[in-house]
């Protein structure tokens, strides 16, 4: 008998071993076994154990075999309305979105019971769910800085970076180049401005960057913050090292300029960090050279605004110490710009009852849907401008 035909009978023979209770007849069966099918089988002779063993691999076979530990407590429903929520909600991190994802679920249109599951899952769960797509969502940064004249650096100070902010009005500029993979022409820039207190932030786009566009952009900008702005600190490019702005924010309404130091762009690291999260995050690396999308951006932008500073949470970090060679970092709760600036008792009640009126009125999803819309025309746009120049130049 080839091995096919034992593996069958030894099938049979594991069926009915398996239905016998009580141990007296199961040790009669494998006496049975050993004395009248092995000798049938060719098998002289096979320990007791073993016996039991080939008996229990023959049914196995049928089995599905279960893997270790737990069932896992989410299933593929939940993690594809986790990672939709982390998506609309601007890619946060895993602390930041456990934060205000029962906030976001109130209006979140999908089953009761994924609600539930998203609701009790932890950070670390969530972290491990959006491990892949979070691969995917990572870019290239760029930069296109160009230093002030030493001479024209001295009309501003220098910045303490050390120094701590805590009411609102402390702000941070920086450009951003719209410039695709080459730098020469002209095209669009992001001037964004965000505040260290809150981390309320807004943006504006311009076409080319020079002082005066720069300094009209800022000062819409500063109509834009629900606060008055008291400092302004940047880094030493010509956009915002210059006479101009010196006049116009210093001089005449009398805020407090300054600047980093030159070659330490973590000086201005919150503004840095708002070029990713803030503009990349929507417009990405390609280059926008139609004048005409520009005010196309600033609508993108005003929905955007009220997007990421009513919806989306930010964490201040507390401390950090070094253990050996790694540096240990602590965190605050993570909380939205509008509710820092609620919490802050150096805010007016004036300022806060017109922020929570605005707030009642929006809806993130709807947001979310119409900055969607907006972006998916402008890039539309966009490509096909930069596809027919393509043409024309080849």
């Amino acid at each position: 008998m080839d091995q096919d035909g034992k593996d069958a009978v030894f099938y049979q023979l594991a069926v009915k071993y398996n239905w016998l209770e009580t141990k007296k007849e199961k040790m009669s069966f494998l006496v049975e076994i050993e004395q009248i099918v092995l000798p049938r089988l060719s098998i002289e002779k096979m320990h007791r154990k073993s016996l039991i063993r080939r008996l229990r691999k023959a049914i196995m076979k049928d089995m599905v075999k279960c893997k270790p530990g737990r069932r896992p407590k989410y299933n593929d429903f939940d993690k594809h309305h986790l990672v939709q929520i982390w998506q609309l909600s601007g890619y946060p991190c895993s602390k930041r979105l456990k934060s205000i994802l029962n906030e976001w679920l109130d209006v979140y249109e999908c089953a009761d019971s994924i609600k539930a599951h998203l609701r009790t899952m932890s950070p670390a769960q969530m972290d491990a769910y959006l491990r892949s797509p979070r691969i995917e969502y990572l870019r290239k940064v760029n930069s296109g800085t160009i230093p002030a004249k030493n001479h024209i650096k001295k009309l501003i100070r220098l910045r303490d970076p050390s120094v701590r902010y805590d009411e609102p009005g402390f702000t941070e500029s920086d450009t951003v180049l719209h410039c695709g993979h080459y730098t020469w022409g002209t095209y669009g820039h992001t001037v964004s401005i965000t505040d260290l207190c809150s981390g309320w932030t807004a943006g504006g786009g311009i076409y080319g960057k020079n002082a005066e566009l720069v300094v009209k952009m800022l000062k819409t900008l500063e109509q834009r913050l629900p606060f008055l702005m008291r400092a302004l600190f940047f880094d030493n490019g010509i956009e915002f090292v210059n006479h101009l702005l010196v006049q116009e924010f210093k001089n005449t309404k009398g805020i407090d300029v300054a600047r980093g130091r030159s070659g330490k762009s973590n000086d201005q690291c919150h503004i840095e960090q708002k070029n990713n999260t803030f503009v990349r995050s929507i417009f990405g690396h390609v280059r926008i050279e139609n004048p005409d999308l520009i005010p196309m951006m600033n609508e993108i932008y005003e929905i955007w605004e009220q997007l990421h500073n009513y919806f989306m949470p930010q964490m201040k970090i507390i401390s950090k110490d070094r253990v050996g060679s790694k540096v240990r970092k602590k965190y605050d709760k993570p909380k939205t710009p509008y509710q820092r600036i609620i919490e802050c008792e150096k805010v007016s009640e004036e300022v806060k009852d017109r922020l929570r009126k605005t707030k009642a009125t929006l809806n993130p999803f709807k947001l979310q849907a119409q900055l969607q819309e907006k972006l998916a025309y402008f890039h539309k746009l966009n490509d096909e401008y930069n596809e027919r120049i393509k043409q024309e130049t080849s």
